[in-house]
């Protein structure tokens, strides 16, 4: 704000902010540690509750769960299969996919990581989708926060978490799908550090929509 307002404190921003002089945006409200949440909660409803504050807000829904007020909520529509077939052309990626991997890739960050398997020309066989999840891994130890350059207190070891999902998936096979209950379960019980809280950051289980 300094080219524009030179010199301006803590105060003066609040002031201009409920003058309507500010149009707040608050990009990824969910990657917020989870010991400040609350703290922001309760600051960012008690602007919300003056008329000229205009803000945009953004957050995954399984996180979020309508903590602010005031809010009128726009939801982002999984990607079409034209979508999805058209962003694979544009990454010039010629393959039919089936069914399976379209409802894969209708979360954008699953594309991201799909579209980088492919272009490598790692995933050979389209039935085969354990180079996918390989890369979904190393997106979660590594690059997402390297990329971001958020801190995290618990140690990602990928061969340990590659390991202890092929024990998970092995214990599990007869189900098509097992709840973040049963998910947090089975990896405090593989490693103590690993509890309700901690277990979305480390998976970023976030990104999997939650009805």
């Amino acid at each position: 704000l300094s080219p524009y307002f030179g010199e301006i404190t803590d105060e003066q921003i609040n002031e201009e902010i409920l003058k309507g002089k500010f149009i707040l945006i608050l990009d990824g409200v969910d990657e917020i540690k989870i010991e400040h949440r609350r703290k922001f909660y309760s600051d960012i409803n008690n602007l919300m509750s003056f008329d000229k504050l205009y803000a945009f807000i953004t957050s995954r829904e399984n996180i979020y769960r309508n903590n602010i007020k005031n809010v009128i909520s726009y939801h982002i529509n999984d990607l079409s299969e034209l979508q999805i077939e058209n962003e694979l052309k544009n990454n010039n990626i010629d393959i039919l996919l089936g069914k399976k991997f379209h409802s894969l890739f209708v979360n954008p960050l699953f594309l991201k990581i799909g579209i980088n398997v492919l272009k490598q020309g790692k995933l050979k066989n389209i039935y085969n989708k354990s180079q996918l999840i390989y890369a979904y891994i190393e997106e979660l130890c590594y690059k997402r926060d390297l990329d971001k350059q958020l801190f995290n207190g618990i140690d990602k070891n990928l061969y340990t978490i590659l390991m202890s999902i092929g024990a998970l998936a092995f214990e599990k096979f007869e189900k098509s799908i097992i709840s973040v209950k049963e998910f947090d379960e089975f990896f405090h019980k593989k490693n103590e550090k690993y509890n309700v809280n901690n277990i979305i950051d480390l998976f970023r289980l976030e990104v999997f929509t939650v009805k």
